[in-house]
């Protein structure tokens, strides 16, 4: 896990377009799970996250790594966070 810096940082994340990308709400009084969501690195809502930049973003180079930090962290798939509902959280285009 790395926490994005800065938008230069996510917007050079999405161009790449590997691993995965967590934007979270956590502690800002909105519905965890409605909000705390994990996007492929690739995923178009990348781009919409640099509204947000006061927000933490993480960075995540594979799902598995992922999901355990969020499990930990955040609690169940679901609970507190989703998966986006447009990239699915794939890390790789096509790949499942």
């Amino acid at each position: 896990m790395k926490l994005i810096k800065s938008n230069a940082e996510l917007k050079h994340l999405y161009s790449v377009g590997e691993g995965l990308i967590y934007n979270d709400f956590s502690g800002k009084g909105s519905p965890a799970v409605t909000w705390n969501v994990l996007h492929a690195a690739y995923c178009n809502w990348v781009l919409q996250m640099v509204s947000n930049a006061d927000l933490p973003k993480y960075f995540f180079s594979d799902i598995d790594k992922a999901i355990a930090w969020l499990r930990k962290n955040r609690g169940g798939e679901g609970k507190n966070w989703k998966r986006c509902g447009t990239c699915k959280a794939k890390a790789r285009r096509g790949r499942y």
